[in-house]
């Protein structure tokens, strides 16, 4: 049985420029070093949503909300190369418009990301007074995690006619967050309908030549056939929760959605995207 890869923290700018932070496999007296772990490795914070009518006693859960997560990035650098290190960070993190990334890999879950923002970063902090001595440094930056999730791959399933003729698809999300699912429909149908669960209205499809695109994310909401049309005429229904899915294991949760296509030919497909994400990176 071979050996599983260490944890590793990696920062990673848009433009792929890499500055490792965590790497058990080399040296520790040159590069770029964390004085600590971040806060932003377990995502716990949460708000509770609740109403509350009149003369009501206790109050009605609506649900979760997940607001914006700032935290500190204890930045420590040693080697001869200190001042290109420094230079390093602070272009990285720019003035706060360009999104850089934290990018983790655990040993079990794999690759995970989180994008950030710099909001603010100390004056460093040169060992020996003068970057020219080469002997280290130490700077803080404050960063700010707009969707403070941790991000994976994108996955993609593929169903037939005959998947779908049960009126249920099943597909594991490999995260701990819900899902905003996106559609892609090809192949001869009379008409598609598709729905998040089994509380909301239907998502009604015509027969297209070229396809359809559905995606159900509120930031993104989207109905268009393939070919790029967005005139869509018929009725667009509002989905207000997510996919939560069930959970199957430690790590991986069942989500499940609701289809039913009349008509379907042998070369029907349903394609389902999203991306996993986490409340956690280990």
């Amino acid at each position: 049985m071979g050996l599983r890869p260490p944890m590793r923290l990696v920062l990673m700018s848009k433009d792929g420029f890499r500055i490792p932070l965590s790497d058990p496999d080399r040296p520790c007296d040159d590069g770029v070093f964390l004085g600590g772990v971040p806060d932003a490795m377990w995502m716990a914070d949460r708000q509770h949503s609740y109403s509350q009518g009149a003369g009501q006693v206790g109050a009605t859960w609506q649900g979760q909300v997940r607001r914006e997560k700032q935290f500190e990035l204890d930045i420590i650098i040693r080697g001869a190369r200190t001042p290109y290190w420094v230079d390093a960070v602070e272009t990285m993190c720019a003035d706060g418009e360009q999104q850089f990334t934290l990018v983790s890999l655990h040993p079990t879950i794999g690759w995970r990301w989180l994008p950030l923002r710099l909001v603010g970063v100390s004056e460093p902090m040169f060992v020996g007074g003068h970057p020219g001595l080469g002997l280290g440094a130490r700077l803080r930056l404050i960063v700010s995690a707009d969707a403070p999730v941790w991000r994976r791959f994108r996955n993609e399933f593929t169903y037939s006619a005959g998947d779908v003729a049960g009126g249920v698809i099943r597909f594991p999300i490999d995260g701990t967050e819900m899902v905003w699912p996106e559609f892609e429909i090809t192949g001869g149908f009379k008409s598609v309908k598709l729905r998040l669960d089994e509380a909301s209205l239907w998502q009604e499809l015509p027969a297209d030549k070229q396809g359809w695109r559905v995606n159900t994310d509120p930031r993104n909401r989207l109905v268009q056939t393939l070919g790029g049309k967005t005139d869509f005429v018929g009725f667009v229904p509002h989905w207000p929760n997510p996919v939560k899915g069930e959970s199957v294991g430690p790590t991986v949760r069942e989500g499940k959605v609701f289809v039913e296509a009349v008509g379907a030919s042998e070369d029907f497909t349903l394609k389902l995207r999203f991306t996993p994400e986490r409340s956690r990176a280990w």
